[in-house]
């Protein structure tokens, strides 16, 4: 039983040592350098996932071979390691030092030279690529930028990262690179994502009672983006007010609210009535989407629906209205909503 123990504790203190404690001195020798290798291709992809799962794989690997190998040993079924005494466990000392050694310069080689922001290792190319994104931030707000830990996708030579301006770092937004491409960012979205979230947070209360959550995204023209290139960014009103026809409102709204028979036509002037103030507030191409859920969970749920959780709730999902508006007078009448507001079957 005494080996069985051994040769566990072993392949948990690293794989590869207990295939040596049980004599099969080449399988260890193999499981070490899987390990290695899987380690190493870890840390030189930014923590790519399956290397990851390789690695862990390989370990468990390890372990249940050493245990079932020492438990057919002690039944006689193969034969016991040659050696015994002093001797073998000199022998898995060497190797467990030699192990580590080869751990410890495996990860050495990648030259962790730097920490972003919040303290996590960089490897030279990483920094590299996060000075680089920073400068083109600067380059192009004229502001200062911090920029988060890049994640680094191989399959296809894509960076991704989070950046956010350093005197407001509520706007966290995206900055990307594929291959030899120039950098790519959604910062002036995120800034009128938000302008437009506080415009409606006051707003939508105004036409719809129950309010549950409620999400918006604006997109722009690409030759807006490099009009404003290099100038003060506008706000998301003063945008609008200049390029009514170049901007799209995406807006999400959950509502809490027993849409009937009764009153369909009442829900639906509300609707008309917020599609009247869009219009006349410059908000011309809007694409909305309204999802009305059972009033019960007026009484039971105490969280806030969102594109992530929504799923849980499909339970009370009941009714659902889509519009793409990109025409004023293509709503002018409840009868014209009418056409896309669905039921949803239990």
């Amino acid at each position: 039983m005494k080996n069985v123990i051994l040769a566990t504790v072993l392949s948990i203190v690293f794989p590869g040592i207990g295939q040596i404690y049980n004599g099969q001195n080449g399988k260890g020798v193999s499981f070490i350098a899987a390990i290695l290798l899987f380690m190493s291709l870890n840390m030189a992809t930014s923590g790519y996932p399956l290397f990851a799962v390789f690695y862990v794989v390989a370990w468990v690997w390890s372990l249940v071979d050493a245990i079932v190998v020492a438990v057919k040993q002690q039944k006689g079924s193969i034969p016991a390691p040659p050696l015994e005494g002093e001797r073998r466990y000199v022998k898995l000392g060497l190797a467990i030092v030699v192990a580590y050694l080869l751990f410890f310069t495996s990860a050495c080689a990648f030259d962790q030279t730097g920490t972003d922001e919040g303290g996590l290792a960089l490897s030279k190319e990483e920094k590299k690529i996060q000075q680089e994104a920073k400068k083109y931030l600067e380059n192009k707000y004229h502001e200062e930028f911090v920029v988060e830990k890049p994640n680094y996708i191989p399959a296809i030579d894509k960076y991704g990262m989070y950046a956010y301006p350093k005197n407001d770092p509520d706007i966290v937004f995206g900055v990307t690179k594929l291959g030899s491409d120039p950098f790519l960012d959604t910062y002036l979205e995120s800034v009128w994502d938000r302008d437009s979230k506080e415009e409606l947070e006051s707003v939508l209360p105004t036409f719809f009672d129950h309010l549950w959550n409620f999400s918006t995204s604006i997109s722009v023209k690409d030759r807006i983006e490099t009009e404003i290139a290099g100038k003060k960014i506008p706000s998301y009103r003063e945008l609008r007010k200049a390029h009514p026809d170049q901007i799209t409102n995406t807006m999400t709204i959950y509502l809490i609210k027993n849409v009937t028979d009764q009153n369909q036509d009442e829900e639906l002037e509300k609707v008309l009535k917020f599609i009247n103030y869009c219009e006349k507030n410059d908000i011309r191409i809007v694409n909305l989407e309204i999802n009305y859920y059972d009033e019960a969970l007026l009484n039971k749920s105490k969280e806030k629906i969102n594109i992530k959780n929504q799923d849980k709730f499909d339970k009370y999902y009941r009714n659902r209205l889509g519009v793409y508006i990109d025409n004023p007078s293509k709503y002018k009448s409840i009868e014209d909503l009418k056409e896309d507001f669905v039921n949803i079957p239990n």
